[in-house]
C-alpha cells in the first residue's frame, strides 16, 4: 500500500474505488430491496396505523369529556325548593367561570331521606347528597351565608368531572342568589358586574381536544423510522465494503493500490454514502407521497400546521443528509473492524438498536434541538427535523430563521466532524495488521478466551469504563447512602469489578498493562512518589481555587450533599476508616483501571509520541467522566492527565496511586487542621466545598507543592520521557499559574443592603441567604469588592436607605416598575419571574411515561410472540435446509435450530442474514414471508406506538398553560393566577397558602399548581416535594433588578458583570441550584 497517495490522485483513486463498489451495491438484491421495497411498504402500513389509532383515541377522548347529567340526592324540609332552584340554575345556562366541561347536560334531583340518599351516592344512583337545613331557601335570600353540608361517596371515588359540574351548578346558584339580594335591594343587577370582557377572535363554545398538537408527536415517531431506515440503508454496502474484500481476499489486492489508505477508506466511504442517500431519498419519497393520503385520516386540525411543512421538509432533508453521513461511517468503521460478514452483522445489529435508542429521544416531552442536544449525533437530527415540522420557535420570521439556522448549522458540523473522525479511525484500523490477517472466524466455545497479547485493544480498553457506568446505572437506586458502605459499593462495582473481570477474560501482560514494575532504585522510587505526593496535595488546593475563581461560590445540590456526607464519615468514624474509603481503596482501584487498563491499552505495544499523547488525553477525559459531577469534571481531568504523565514518565504505576491518594486525602487533613485549632475554619469550608475564597497564603503554598514536586518527579526519572515530564508540569503551571495575582488583591468595601424579599432573599443572624445572595457573592467575587451588609427590616426601609445615600446598593432583587424606577437606578436584569406551573411526578413522567409504553401488556404479549415465532421460524428453516444446506443450517438440531433463530432476528431487524443462504423452495419462500411479517410488524408496532404517544399527549399530563382549559388547577387566592386560569378556561381552586394548594393537589382535588416562577421553585426544591417537577414556560413575566441611587458610578461596573454572568450561565445555574428544577 502506498502511504503518499493524496491530493488529486488520492481523490481519483477514492472515485475509481466507490465507482466500483457502486456497481456491486447495485447486483444486491438485499440493498434494493432495503433501499427501494422496505420503505414502501413501511410508510404505509404505519401512516394508516397512526392515523386510525390518533382518531380512536380523539374520539375517546372527546367522549370523555363531553358533558353528562348530574345526578343529586337532596334530603331535608327545604329539599323541594333547593332542586327546584338549582334545576332553574341549570336551565340559564353556562356561567362565565364554568368552562369546557365544567358544565352538565342537565340534572336529576332525588328527594329521599337520609338513609335512602347515603345509599344514593354509595351505589351510584347519585353523585352527590346535600343536606339542606330547615330555612335555607330563605337565607339563600337574606344577608348571611347559608350552609350546605355536602356528602360525597365513601366507598368509591367519585368522578372528576362530576365533581367539577356540581361545583360549576352551585357556583351558578350562588350567582343567582346575589342577583335577588340585590333586586330586593332595589340595585340594578350591574352593580356586582362593573366589566364585562367581550372576546374577540377566539372560537366560543366548549372546549374540544387540541388536535393541532398531534402533528410534532407524530412527525417525531416518522422521523425515529426515517433514522433508522436510513441506517438500515448502510448495512448491507457496508458490510461487503469491507469485510467482504476480506472473506473474498481481494483486500490485499486492494491495499497494494498506489494509493492512501485515507482515499480507499473515502472511497468506500463514498459508495456506502451513495446508497445511504438513495435509501433517505427513497424513504422521502415514500412518505411525502403517504402523507398525501394519510392526512386524510386524522382527526380535524391535525393538520393545521401544514405551512410550515415545507420548511420544515428542507431542514429535515439537510439534517437527514449529514445523519446518512455518520450513518454509512459507522457503518464502514464497525465492518473494518470485523474480520468477516457475519462478524459485522453481528456487530451492525446492536449498533442499529443503539442508533434507534438515540433516535428515540425525541419522543421524550419536553427535549428541545436548539441547543446542544444538536450536537449529538441521530438525536439531533431527529429533534431539530421535528422541530421544524412542527413549526416550533418564534412568531417573528427573522428571529425563526436565526432559530432554525443555528441548530441546523451545529448539526452539520457536528456531522461532518464525526464522519470525519471516524474515517480517521477507519483508515487506521485499516492498516492494523492484527485485524487485518487475523483470519476468518474460527469454530470455538461462547465462553472461549481470546488469543494472548501484550496489551489490551483500544475496544477491550474501554469496555470496563462503559460497563462501570453502566452497572451505576442500574444499582444506584440500591447503592447506600451511607458512604462506609455506599463508597465500596460504587469501587466495586463501576471499578474492581469490571477490571477484575477484563482480567480474567482477557490474556495480557498484566505486569506491563497495569505498569506494576518499579523503579531499580529505591531512592528514585522514594522520590518519585514524594514528588507525586507534593503534586497531588497542590493540585487539589489550586483545583479548588479555579472553582472559585470560574464558577463563583455556588455548588450544586449533589456536590453539596456528598460534600456535606464525606464530612460526616470523617467526623464519625476513626481516620484511618476515613483515609482507606476517601483515599486509599479509590486511588489504588481508580489506578489500575485508567492510568492502568484503559491508558495502556489506548497506547497500544509500542506507541507513538502522538498515540501516546492521545492515550494519556482520552484516558483523563473518561476518568473525569466516570466521575459523574460535571461541575468536578475540570479537576478530575487535570488530575487524571497529571497521573497519566507520570505513568509514562515513571513508567510505574506507583507514583499515579501516591498522587491520587495525596489528592483525597486533602479533605481530612483540612478538616483535621481546622478542628485542632492549629488553622481557621476556612480550611473546614474549603474541605467542605462551602468556602467563598482560599485562606491567606495557602495558594502560594499549593503552588510551591506543586513546584517541588515535579522536580523531585524529574529528578527520580532522570529524563525519561522528558515530554511527559514537561506536559505534567505545563498542566500543573497552567492550573494555578494564573491565580498568584489574585492574592492579596486590595478589595473595595460597598455598603449593601439586605432585607426579606420572598424567596430570592432572606437575612439569617445579620447575613444574606437565598438565590440573590448567592448571586451577589459571585458577582462581587467577580469585581472584586467586599460586601459590608446593612440589614433592614423591609423592602420600604432597605429603598429608603438607597435613596437617602446610607448604602450603595440594594441587593434584593426588586421587580422593575416605572414608579421605582423614577426614584432609583437599576442595574440590568438579573431575572425574570412570572407565573408557573408545577404537577405530580407520576407514570406521566416524560422518561418513564415514554419507557413505559414499552412495557405495558400488549406490549409485552406483542413481544412474547414475535420470540414464539421467530424460535418456530427457525425450526421450520432448519427443517427445511438441513438436508441441502448443512453449512448454513448444521444438521445437528441444536445448532441447526440456533442458526435457524439467529436468521430469524437478523431477518426481523435488517431484513436478511448476510452469511447464511436459503437454497430450498419451501425456505425461500418461509423466508419471504418472514421478512414481509419482520416489515408489516415493525411498521404496525411503530404506529401504535405513535398513536399512543400522540393520545397521551392531547389528553394526558399537563404540559403548558394551553394545557389548562376544563382542568382544575389550585392556587393562592387574591392573587393573579386565578384569574390567569379562568382566562385560559381552566377551574381555579383556590387556597389561603400555598402549602394548602400542594394538599389539595396531594389529595387529588387539583390537577397542578399555578404561583409565581420562583416562589414555586422554592417550594417543589422542599423536602417532601421532589415529586413535583415544572412544566412549560413562564407567563406574564416581569423583570427584576439591584436597586442604586439615581446617578451611581457603580452601575455600569456591574452591568459589565451581570451581562457576563448571563452569557456564561452563571445566573441561571444559580437560580436553578437554589430554587430547584425538574426540566
Amino acid at each position: 500500500m502506498n502511504d503518499s497517495g493524496h491530493g488529486i490522485g488520492g481523490l481519483r483513486a477514492a472515485v475509481a474505488i466507490a465507482r466500483r463498489d457502486l456497481l456491486e451495491f447495485v447486483r444486491d438484491r438485499r440493498t434494493l430491496f432495503v433501499t427501494l421495497l422496505l420503505p414502501m411498504v413501511t410508510y404505509p402500513l404505519v401512516a394508516l396505523s397512526s392515523a386510525l389509532g390518533v382518531r380512536t383515541a380523539v374520539t375517546d377522548l372527546e367522549s370523555r369529556q363531553a358533558p353528562t347529567q348530574l345526578r343529586l340526592a337532596i334530603s331535608g324540609p327545604d329539599a323541594p325548593r333547593l332542586a327546584e332552584r338549582i334545576g332553574e340554575a341549570v336551565d340559564l345556562g353556562r356561567p362565565e367561570t364554568a368552562t369546557g366541561t365544567a358544565w352538565p347536560s342537565g340534572v336529576a334531583s332525588l328527594i329521599a331521606d337520609p338513609d335512602s340518599a347515603r345509599a344514593a351516592i354509595e351505589s351510584g344512583a347519585a353523585d352527590a347528597w346535600l343536606l339542606v337545613p330547615a330555612g335555607l331557601m330563605a337565607a339563600l335570600d337574606q344577608p348571611g351565608t347559608a350552609e350546605i353540608v355536602v356528602q360525597l361517596p365513601m366507598t368509591r371515588s367519585l368522578d372528576r368531572r362530576a365533581r367539577e359540574q356540581f361545583t360549576a351548578v352551585m357556583l351558578r346558584v350562588a350567582e343567582e342568589s346575589r342577583s335577588r339580594r340585590i333586586a330586593a335591594a332595589g340595585l340594578p343587577r350591574t352593580l356586582l358586574r362593573p366589566i364585562n370582557l367581550r372576546y374577540l377572535g377566539e372560537p366560543t363554545g366548549p372546549q374540544s381536544v387540541a388536535t393541532e398538537n398531534l402533528l410534532p408527536t407524530l412527525s417525531g415517531a416518522i422521523l425515529v423510522l426515517l433514522a433508522v431506515l436510513t441506517m438500515t440503508g448502510a448495512f448491507y454496502p457496508a458490510i461487503d465494503a469491507i469485510a467482504g474484500e476480506k472473506e473474498r481476499g481481494t483486500i490485499e489486492t486492494l491495499l497494494m493500490a498506489p494509493c492512501s489508505s485515507g482515499s480507499i477508506v473515502f472511497g468506500k466511504f463514498l459508495a456506502v454514502y451513495a446508497v445511504t442517500l438513495a435509501t433517505l431519498a427513497a424513504n422521502c419519497l415514500s412518505i411525502a407521497l403517504t402523507s398525501t393520503v394519510g392526512l386524510r385520516y386524522l382527526p380535524a386540525g391535525a393538520a393545521s400546521r401544514l405551512p410550515s411543512l415545507g420548511v420544515g421538509a428542507a431542514v429535515t432533508i439537510v439534517a437527514f443528509v449529514g445523519l446518512a453521513a455518520i450513518a454509512a461511517a459507522t457503518c464502514l468503521a464497525v465492518t473494518t473492524a470485523s474480520r468477516s460478514g457475519k462478524e459485522a452483522q453481528n456487530t451492525l445489529t446492536p449498533v442499529i438498536l443503539l442508533v434507534a435508542a438515540l433516535a428515540g429521544m425525541a419522543l421524550v416531552p419536553g427535549l428541545r434541538g436548539d441547543g446542544a442536544l444538536a450536537l449529538v449525533p441521530f438525536t439531533g437530527q431527529v429533534m431539530l427535523s421535528r422541530d421544524a415540522l412542527s413549526g416550533a420557535g418564534s412568531s417573528d420570521a427573522a428571529v425563526g430563521i436565526i432559530h432554525t439556522l443555528l441548530p441546523l448549522v451545529l448539526s452539520l458540523f457536528s456531522s461532518a466532524a464525526l464522519t470525519w473522525l471516524l474515517l480517521k479511525g477507519t483508515a487506521q484500523l485499516l492498516t492494523d495488521e492484527e485485524i487485518l490477517f487475523r483470519g476468518p472466524d474460527a469454530a470455538s466455545g461462547v465462553l472461549a478466551r481470546p488469543a494472548p497479547r501484550m496489551v489490551p485493544s483500544v475496544f477491550q480498553a474501554v469496555v470496563p469504563v462503559v460497563a462501570g457506568l453502566a452497572g451505576l446505572w442500574y444499582v444506584q437506586a440500591f447503592t447506600p447512602t451511607n458512604l462506609l458502605l455506599g463508597i465500596p459499593v460504587h469501587q466495586g462495582i463501576a471499578v474492581v469489578l469490571p477490571l477484575l473481570a477484563m482480567l480474567c477474560w482477557q490474556r495480557v501482560a498484566i505486569r506491563q498493562t497495569l505498569g506494576l514494575a518499579l523503579p531499580a532504585q529505591w531512592t528514585k522510587t522514594l522520590l518519585s512518589a514524594v514528588g507525586a505526593a507534593l503534586l497531588g496535595a497542590g493540585l487539589f488546593v489550586t483545583s479548588a481555587a479555579i472553582m472559585l475563581a470560574v464558577g463563583g461560590t455556588e455548588v450544586s445540590p449533589a456536590i453539596r450533599s456528598l460534600s456535606a456526607r464525606l464530612i460526616g464519615l470523617i467526623q464519625q468514624y476513626p481516620w484511618w476508616i476515613s483515609w482507606t474509603l476517601m483515599a486509599l481503596l479509590p486511588s489504588v482501584a481508580e489506578e489500575l483501571l485508567f492510568r492502568g487498563w484503559v491508558q495502556s491499552g489506548l497506547a497500544g505495544d509500542k506507541p507513538s509520541g502522538r498515540r501516546l499523547a492521545a492515550a494519556v488525553v482520552t484516558q483523563a477525559l473518561l476518568f473525569a467522566v466516570a466521575h459523574l459531577l460535571p461541575e468536578r469534571m475540570p479537576a478530575t481531568f487535570s488530575l487524571g492527565l497529571v497521573a497519566g504523565c507520570l505513568r509514562v514518565a515513571t513508567g510505574s504505576i506507583l507514583p499515579s496511586i501516591v498522587l491520587h491518594a495525596a489528592h483525597n486525602s486533602m479533605p481530612l487533613l483540612l478538616v483535621a487542621l481546622a478542628g485542632s485549632g492549629v488553622a481557621d475554619g476556612g480550611l473546614s469550608d474549603l474541605a467542605t466545598g462551602e468556602s467563598t475564597r482560599l485562606p491567606p497564603g495557602m495558594l502560594l503554598a499549593a503552588l510551591g507543592s506543586l513546584g517541588v514536586g515535579a522536580t523531585l518527579v524529574a529528578v527520580s526519572t532522570r529524563g525519561r520521557h522528558r515530554a511527559s515530564l514537561q506536559t505534567a508540569l505545563l498542566v500543573t503551571s497552567l492550573v494555578g499559574g494564573g491565580l498568584v495575582a489574585s492574592e492579596g488583591r486590595g478589595e473595595e468595601t460597598w455598603r449593601v443592603a439586605i432585607a426579606p424579599v420572598g424567596v430570592s432573599l432572606d437575612v439569617v443572624e445579620g447575613a444574606p441567604t437565598g438565590p440573590a445572595a448567592a448571586m451577589w457573592e459571585d458577582l462581587s467575587l467577580r469585581l472584586g469588592v467586599v460586601s459590608q451588609y446593612v440589614p433592614r427590616d423591609s423592602i420600604r426601609e432597605a429603598l429608603e436607605s438607597v435613596r437617602q445615600g446610607e448604602v450603595d446598593l440594594f441587593l434584593g432583587s426588586v421587580a422593575m416598575t416605572r414608579e421605582r424606577e423614577d426614584l432609583f437606578d437599576f442595574t440590568h436584569s438579573v431575572f425574570h419571574s412570572g407565573l408557573r406551573i408545577a404537577i405530580r411526578k407520576t407514570s406521566d413522567d416524560p422518561w418513564l411515561g415514554a419507557l413505559s409504553i414499552l412495557f405495558t401488556a400488549d406490549a409485552l404479549r406483542l413481544i412474547l410472540l414475535l420470540a414464539v415465532l421467530t424460535v418456530l421460524i427457525g425450526h421450520l428453516l432448519w427443517w427445511c435446509e438441513r438436508g441441502v444446506n448443512a453449512k448454513s443450517f448444521p444438521t445437528s438440531w441444536q445448532r441447526g435450530v440456533w442458526e435457524g433463530t439467529w436468521w430469524g432476528i437478523s431477518t426481523l431487524i435488517a431484513s436478511g442474514c448476510d452469511d447464511k443462504h436459503v437454497d430450498t423452495v419451501p425456505g425461500r419462500i418461509l423466508a419471504t414471508v418472514w421478512m414481509l411479517v419482520g416489515t408489516v410488524l415493525i411498521a404496525l408496532f411503530t404506529g401504535a406506538l405513535a398513536a399512543t404517544l400522540t393520545a397521551e399527549r392531547i389528553g394526558g399530563t399537563i404540559r403548558g398553560p394551553r394545557d389548562i382549559a376544563a382542568r382544575v388547577i389550585g392556587t393562592q387566592a387574591s392573587g393573579v393566577g386565578g384569574p390567569a386560569i379562568r382566562s385560559r378556561g381552566g377551574i381555579p381552586l383556590e387556597f389561603r397558602t400555598l402549602d394548602e394548594v400542594f394538599v389539595a393537589v396531594d389529595a387529588g382535588d387539583a390537577e397542578a399548581v399555578i404561583a409565581e416562577n420562583q416562589t414555586l421553585r422554592h417550594a417543589i426544591s422542599r423536602p417532601g416535594r421532589s415529586d413535583y417537577r415544572l412544566v412549560g414556560p413562564v407567563f406574564e413575566s416581569l423583570d427584576f433588578g439591584i436597586v442604586l441611587p439615581t446617578g451611581s458610578p457603580l452601575r455600569e461596573r456591574i452591568n459589565a458583570v451581570i451581562l457576563t454572568m448571563k452569557e456564561d450561565g452563571a445566573i441561571d445555574t444559580i437560580i436553578d441550584r437554589w430554587l430547584g428544577t425538574s426540566e
